[in-house]
This record gives C-alpha cells, sequence and structure tokens, in this order.
C-alpha cells in the first residue's frame, strides 16, 4: 500500500516552500501515477531507485536522487515506480527555484534538472554524505531543510509587484483577467509580464490558468461541493459548460473523469492540503 505524509515546511521556509510530502511503501511494489498539471516546482529527493518520468509516452531518464521537476503543462505525465518507494518531494512556492537557486524555472517546463547542476560541487557531495548518513528518511527531511535554510544566505528578492501579483493571484483562486493584475501593480505590462515569467516559469495566464486548476482538483479532493454545478460555482465559474471545457482544456480530464480516475489518487491527496 502506498502512504502519504505531508508536512508544512519551517516558519522560515515557508516563503519558499509551500509543502512537504513523503511517498513511501513498506514492501517492494510496481506502482504507476498520473502527474497532473502545476505552476509550482518540486525537489525530490530518492534514497532508493527513482522513479521513471514519462512525458507523452516517452521514457525520461533519472540518473540522480536528488532533482528539480516542473512546472508540468503537458496533460500526459506519469510516474513508474518499480521496488521500494522513499520518495520526499519539496513543493516549491512560485519564487522557490529563482530566489533559492537563481534558477528560472522557465528552462524546467516539462523536465527535470539534477541538483549537482545548480550547486558547487563541494556543496552536492556534502549534502550527499550527510544524507547517506542518516537512519531513515525524515532525518533525510531535516538534512534537506538545513541545506535549503543555507541558502537563503544568498536568496534574490523578489520585486514588490511580482508578489503583489502573486497574492492577487492566490486571493482570486488564480480565476481573473490579467488586466486586474495590472491595475493593481505599479508596473508597465511588458515589463510585469518578462519578470513574471522570469520567476515562475510561466506567462501570466498559464499560471493563472494552472493555480485555478490546483484549487478545483482541492475542492475535489476535500469534498468541498455536492455536485458539478457546486463545484463550477466554487470555483468562480458562472456557467457549467464553460467551467467543464475549461477544466478538460487545461487537465486532459473532464470533471466526471477525473474524480473516477485512479491513476490521479496520489496528486489529489497532495493536491488536498494547500
Amino acid at each position: 500500500m502506498v502512504k502519504l505524509k505531508v508536512f508544512k515546511p519551517p516558519k522560515k521556509l515557508s516563503f519558499y516552500v509551500r509543502k512537504i510530502f513523503l511517498i513511501s511503501t513498506s514492501e517492494v511494489t510496481k506502482y504507476k501515477q498520473t502527474v497532473l498539471i502545476s505552476p509550482f516546482t518540486y525537489f525530490s529527493l530518492v534514497p532508493h531507485k527513482p522513479p521513471t518520468p514519462f512525458v507523452d509516452n516517452k521514457k525520461v531518464p533519472v540518473t540522480q536522487k536528488l532533482y528539480f521537476t516542473g512546472p508540468y503543462v503537458k496533460k500526459k505525465i506519469y510516474l513508474e515506480y518499480n521496488g521500494k518507494i522513499d520518495h520526499l518531494a519539496f513543493e516549491l512556492t512560485p519564487v522557490g527555484l529563482y530566489s533559492l537557486f537563481h534558477y528560472s524555472p522557465s528552462n524546467l517546463i516539462d523536465r527535470l534538472i539534477n541538483l549537482n547542476e545548480l550547486i558547487s560541487s563541494e556543496r552536492y557531495f556534502k549534502l550527499k554524505n550527510k544524507l547517506m548518513q542518516c537512519e531513515n528518511i525524515l532525518k533525510q527531511k531535516r538534512v534537506v531543510e538545513d541545506f535549503f535554510t543555507e541558502q537563503l544566505k544568498n536568496a534574490l528578492p523578489i520585486p514588490h509587484y511580482a508578489q503583489n501579483a502573486l497574492e492577487i493571484f492566490e486571493n482570486h483562486k488564480g480565476y481573473l483577467p490579467i488586466r486586474h493584475v495590472l491595475e493593481n501593480i505599479n508596473i508597465g505590462d511588458r515589463q510585469f509580464r518578462r519578470k513574471f515569467k522570469e520567476i515562475t516559469g510561466l506567462n501570466p495566464k498559464t499560471y493563472g490558468e494552472l493555480l485555478n486548476a490546483h484549487f478545483i482538483i482541492n475542492y475535489i479532493q476535500n469534498k468541498d461541493y455536492k455536485s458539478i454545478e457546486d463545484l463550477a460555482y466554487n470555483s468562480d465559474f458562472y456557467d457549467v459548460a464553460h467551467f467543464c471545457h475549461r477544466f478538460k482544456q487545461i487537465t486532459g480530464f473532464k470533471p466526471t473523469a477525473f474524480i473516477n480516475d485512479s491513476e490521479t489518487d496520489f496528486a489529489k491527496l497532495v493536491y488536498s492540503v494547500l
């Protein structure tokens, strides 16, 4: 049986890490799970055999046990696990990767990059040695948290207008025209779009759509609705047909099919904690 534990990040990391989750099994298993679209990036630690990602049915080799992935915009991505599962993942905030590692998520759309490509060899091997000395995955989690805390020393500042825009998106569940965002920040359209994509990896429109889907999936998993109509209205849609069309356009699923699809169970559990 695959188990999922979700942890809140240490307070000092909360600006850069949304949540931490651990997927694990007590025995060797074969397991396949769909990876849902997401506007966020993820840092993974896989002590045993890493899962094999497939993007549009094409195998993507994972050569290291410490790597970043996302954002995810494609609809056909899934992971295959074959062996004992211990997968620790840090879901970063929209500014996490850019600020802590000086790297734009725009280079990571639907792909991965190993940690050793973003930090010095000396720091990488020091981290690996610390992780190898840990008795279990929870102690390894604390080592990674300490590593992220070290990154704070050289964190890039985020412009106020970009942070304000992200808060506006969050407050409106991602569902609002970009002009409404621009009306509330003191910056020109072109400069805003360029910097926003540099920081989050996505243009504002795509980011808003994926964030809105994120909230909808949260409603679904937490059963905060009584019908598809109720789900549409809770998600700020006033037309059910439009809601169903947009949901399928973004996720690749009709709402009812998504709710009943077992290969999205893990992702729905992850999304249920915002």
